[in-house]
């Protein structure tokens, strides 16, 4: 096997460094660039994310620009003034000034021969551009006659000149290719870049019976890669890694023991347990949790300033306070109790009660007034109604309501009155402004008792004396005769009567006795019971009845006056 040649890339960088001069190309000096996107050659990308020529480090830059770190910058400047003519001041550097080519990424669509448009930036109005890939070599081929066997590196350059890919190429003596070298290849490909610390790679076959391997260039330990992940590493023995010793991996967490996993240069973080500080004055008692430190929460911001403050805040880790967000201009805030004012908030944590506008409804407390509204300097009015109550204990109460009509309710049962009807009892309002009780009845069907309520459900029963007599034609008797009219209750058939004629001076005279049977007329015309009274005079007359043989006791006097003389 001879020594690996060195890829072309390589070999064209190296003769620019000891290029005495840079090529002006103005179209790319100044150009954004980055870690996606690569400078155009023969220029560079510097510190300050923009492509630059390649200088030898003695000067020989063109324009006046300054060598420093293999690369041509402008000249210092603070502003476009201190830069020459052409020129404009960029990140603190004089740099030519030429058009924006993009204000947004969907302006970049014309890359340049060996770069792509996916993934096309605008930076700076410069277009970003990522470089053309080379990662697909032609497979192993047997040269010679059978005797040579030429692979390609896995990584390839694109060619500036054609856009196409160049890959280095190494060739092996073979005592048979297709048998010794081109089979055992043909199945591997040393495309493994190891996040560009592995280049050129090259299949190399073995012995007889050997497996193939895969030989690269190695780049220098120290050297800056990309991880699988993304992240940032740097090259050691040919592999990406982050950290060449336990030092390098210190994340600054309590909650881990960091080491360097010495052989993939990659830190671990392996997680601890104990005590730890979060830094964030709103928890207390923090532990260590999966490599997280965690604390509990020690102050509860629920306590709000104001009416005008929102009732959720936060707390700030730094100082361990409650910070509260200010309620909306026009949110309501604390009722001053007066429905004639505009409880708001004014946005600014303060609330005002300015008088509502004349016109809007309220309520003045007094529910003897309606239709109330605001007079526009803070004070609730309504129009006046009187509600005065009903006479008598069961008539209606009448209250206001806020309404323009009185509301009227009837007392009910359990108010006593008095419904005139002896024969009830338990009287009690009736709910519609009436009084009414329990009825009963004192009827015993005797004629002969007076039958009487005592209006408490109870009944008295007095006897009756054959009395009640009265003549027909009223008081005063003048050419008609007397007749007696008997009470009811008696069942007697004969009666004593008695008369007295009252004197001119006022006296009665003796009276006269007589036995009558029912409506008997006392005064017949000519043949008359009784004597015919004096013209002109009062007469009186008592009955009583006899009932099986034994009178009772005597009516009282009837009274009448004789108003006329009457002759046969």
């Amino acid at each position: 096997m001879g020594l690996l040649p060195r890829p072309r890339a390589a070999l064209f960088v190296g003769l620019m460094l000891l290029a005495p001069a840079c090529v002006s190309e103005p179209e790319l000096e100044g150009r954004a660039c980055g870690s996606t996107a690569p400078c155009p050659e023969p220029l560079m990308c510097g510190v300050d994310r923009t492509c630059h020529f390649l200088c030898d480090g003695f000067g020989g830059c063109p324009d006046g620009r300054v060598c420093a770190d293999d690369l041509c910058y402008g000249t210092p400047c603070a502003s476009t003034g201190d830069c020459a003519e052409g020129e404009v001041c960029v990140t603190g550097t004089c740099t030519p000034d030429r058009p924006p080519e993009c204000e947004e990424d969907a302006d970049c669509t014309l890359p340049g021969i060996c770069e792509i448009v996916e993934g096309a930036r605008c930076e700076q109005g410069r277009c970003e551009y990522r470089t053309l890939s080379c990662l697909d070599p032609p497979p192993a081929q047997c040269a010679g006659a059978d005797d040579l066997f030429r692979t390609f590196a896995g990584v390839g350059v694109c060619d500036p000149a054609t856009g196409g890919c160049d890959y280095s190429m190494m060739e092996t003596a073979c005592p048979s290719c297709v048998d010794t070298c081109l089979a055992p290849c043909s199945n591997l490909t040393c495309d493994d870049d190891a996040g560009g610390c592995k280049t050129g790679g090259f299949c190399e076959p073995g012995a007889v019976g050997e497996p193939a391997t895969c030989r690269y260039q190695l780049a220098p330990d120290g050297m800056a890669c990309t991880l699988d992940s993304g992240d940032p590493g740097t090259c050691k023995a040919g592999a990406c890694g982050i950290c060449q010793a336990d030092a390098d991996c210190d994340d600054g967490n309590a909650c881990t023991a960091d080491t360097c996993d010495l052989g993939a240069h990659v830190c671990r973080h392996a997680p601890v347990a104990g005590t730890c500080d979060d830094q964030d004055l709103c928890t207390t008692g923090d532990t260590c949790s999966d490599g997280v430190c965690r604390g509990q929460p020690a102050v509860t911001c629920d306590s709000p300033p104001g009416p005008c403050f929102e009732a959720a805040g936060r707390c700030d880790p730094g100082t361990g306070t409650c910070a509260y967000t200010t309620s909306v201009a026009g949110a309501p805030c604390t009722d001053d109790n007066r429905d004639c004012t505009l409880d708001v908030c004014d946005g600014n944590g303060a609330c005002t009660h300015d008088d509502a506008p004349a016109g809007t409804a309220c309520q003045d407390g007094d529910l003897c007034t309606y239709a109330d509204v605001c007079d526009g300097n803070g004070t609730c009015g309504g129009t006046a109604l009187t509600c005065t109550d009903a006479a008598g204990v069961c008539g209606a109460n009448r209250s206001c309501d806020g309404t323009p009509r009185c509301v009227e309710t009837f007392p009910g049962p359990a108010v006593s009155c008095d419904d005139g009807n002896a024969c009830s009892f338990s009287d009690g309002c009736n709910g519609a402004g009436g009084c009414q009780g329990t009825t009963y009845s004192c009827n015993d069907g005797d004629l002969c008792t007076q039958d009487t309520c005592d209006g408490q459900g109870g009944c008295s029963y007095t006897a009756l004396a054959p009395s009640g007599l009265a003549p027909t034609g009223g008081g005063d008797v003048s050419r008609q005769d007397v007749t007696l009219v008997w009470s009811p209750c008696t069942q007697a058939t004969q009666y004593e009567v008695q008369i007295q004629w009252q004197a001119a001076d006022g006296t009665w005279n003796a009276y006269y006795t007589y036995q009558v049977s029912t409506n008997t007329k006392l005064f017949y015309p000519c043949s008359s019971t009784a004597p015919s009274p004096p013209c002109n005079s009062d007469f009186r007359f008592r009955v009583r009845a006899q009932t099986n043989g034994v009178y009772g006791p005597f009516s009282g006097w009837a009274v009448f006056h004789w108003a006329a003389c009457r002759a046969c």
